[in-house]
């Protein structure tokens, strides 16, 4: 079998480097395939040269640039050129990770035929739409708004990242049959809580063995909570005081120092900044719990933030909005963390009596949450079913 994978990021983007690789190795661990050929859009201008040690992976860097006129060129220069591909090397299947990356998937199966499924299938225009990203008259917005629907008719198969969009899907009309949840996995051995990472960290940053230590990775506005953000850590600092810790990884890191003043929150108990990827499982290893940021609105049902499964391998409980994807319900079920109330005033005593004082142990056993809903066993068990490995 042969299979065409299309992403649409560039292929050192984080995303592709924690979504993509992942289930590009599992296709290559399946003896009946024989070459998969991975897409990537760079719009960059530059050779991407990548060893990304992967048996029978052949890349296939597609340029691209950041303007409308560029993206709407995606979709019009692109397909033809993978439409050409796909008749030349007898393509068997096309996966597509995310809707974008489906939208060229149904345009090449419109003259193909030949069968496309959309992994982390997404309601995107929705996001884009509620975030004021987009406006419902932007080209963008109307582009993508009749190509999800597409792939909804058209797909042979879709993934979303939730079950509570799947349900959703079903609501529409679309056959259950079709629908397979894979939730943003990680890699529980790279995020696994190491106690000399808690001390070196720790002594690092000056930080008190006795410290109650938050952690917050990613940006501020948008699709995530900005001043509510701000607002949540000022009440981090009023319950623990001088206890209080929080470490802000983000590359926003004027807009942190301002909001600081606003909020009165003492600079000397926080660090804010960029780290190395390789890095971020450290710095959770030195911290409580976690923060997780996104603001609710009705599209949220169909996410499933890979940072959320970082932090619960790492043994983290979380604090996070109502209607996150499937997380706040499991938070809620597996008693994994707390979910934000605006009527709960008390959400750190809830975390401090329920969590705080777990042992090694006790976070050692949150971490088998990540295993049972983020662990790549879940994808490869979803691939085998849904293209009959």
């Amino acid at each position: 079998m042969k299979v065409l994978f299309i992403g649409y990021w560039g292929a050192k983007e984080g995303l592709s480097v924690a979504t993509i690789y992942p289930h590009l190795r599992i296709l290559s661990s399946f003896e009946h395939i024989k070459e998969i050929y991975y897409v990537s859009i760079e719009r960059d201008n530059i050779d991407v040269n990548i060893n990304f040690n992967i048996p029978k992976l052949i890349h296939l860097p597609l340029y691209s640039g950041h303007t409308l006129k560029d993206k709407l060129k995606d979709f019009t220069s692109f397909p033809a050129e993978l439409i050409r591909f796909v008749q030349t090397k007898s393509i068997d299947k096309i996966i597509c990770r995310g809707a974008p990356a489906g939208a060229l998937g149904y345009l090449i199966h419109k003259k193909t035929t030949v069968p496309y499924y959309v992994e982390s299938f997404e309601p995107h225009a929705d996001y884009m739409l509620e975030a004021g990203v987009w406006s419902k008259w932007n080209p963008k917005y109307i582009l993508e708004k009749y190509w999800e629907k597409k792939q909804k008719d058209t797909a042979k198969g879709l993934m979303p990242v939730s079950n509570a969009y799947k349900n959703h899907l079903v609501e529409e009309g679309i056959s259950m049959d079709k629908i397979h949840t894979i939730p943003c996995c990680v890699d529980l051995d790279t995020f696994n809580y190491k106690h000399e990472d808690h001390i070196s960290i720790r002594s690092q940053l000056n930080i008190s063995m006795d410290s109650v230590v938050g952690v917050y990775v990613g940006k501020f506005g948008g699709i995530y909570y900005e001043e509510e953000a701000f607002q949540l850590f000022k009440a981090f600092f009023e319950y623990y005081q001088e206890r209080a810790y929080l470490i802000i990884l983000t590359p926003q890191e004027e807009l942190c120092q301002e909001y600081f003043t606003q909020y009165s929150i003492p600079t000397e108990q926080t660090k804010v900044g960029l780290v190395e990827h390789s890095d971020v499982p450290k710095y959770l290893s030195a911290s409580n719990f976690a923060f997780s940021l996104h603001k609710p609105s009705p599209s949220k049902i169909g996410i499933s933030p890979i940072k959320n499964g970082e932090y619960w391998a790492n043994g983290l409980p979380i604090i996070i909005p109502d209607g996150i994807g499937d997380d706040s319900r499991i938070v809620r079920e597996e008693k994994i963390g707390c979910v934000l109330d605006t009527k709960n005033h008390s959400i750190f005593e809830d975390l401090d009596h329920s969590f705080l004082n777990r042992s090694n142990q006790q976070r050692s056993s949150l971490s088998l949450v990540a295993k049972k809903y983020r662990s790549f066993e879940v994808s490869e068990e979803v691939y085998k079913l849904v293209y009959g490995m």
